[in-house]
């Protein structure tokens, strides 16, 4: 799998379940990721009408091992810990991790009507 599309579906896969958690918990009440202020004592509040979203971070730290098999090189994400499937006419690698952050605004719930 490629860095960037284990990135996107990531991405994706967290939205679609904020989303889904807010569609089958709206039914008893939960409002899941609503749009919050924060008041001077610290303590967040849901206000009318807002239209203020939190940036959210996804953090990523993904492993990545660098393979050289038949004298070409390749990137991939690789679990590190899985020794016994390491294809045998791999010559030499190198693991690292990559770490980082991305912002997203999650998808919110309309709280005007709770």
């Amino acid at each position: 799998m490629e860095i960037s599309e284990f990135i996107v579906e990531t991405i994706k896969q967290v939205c679609k379940g904020v989303s889904e958690a807010s569609l089958e918990c709206s039914q008893s009440g939960v409002i899941v990721n609503p749009p919050i202020s924060v008041g001077e004592d610290g303590n967040y509040s849901v206000p009318r009408n807002a239209l203020q979203r939190r940036v959210e971070k996804i953090y990523f730290d993904i492993a990545v091992e660098v393979t050289e098999k038949n004298g070409q090189a390749g990137v991939a994400i690789q679990v590190l810990s899985d020794q016994e499937n390491t294809p045998k006419d791999v010559k030499n690698s190198t693991a690292s991790h990559i770490s980082f952050s991305i912002p997203v605004c999650l998808p919110t719930q309309d709280c005007s009507d709770k």
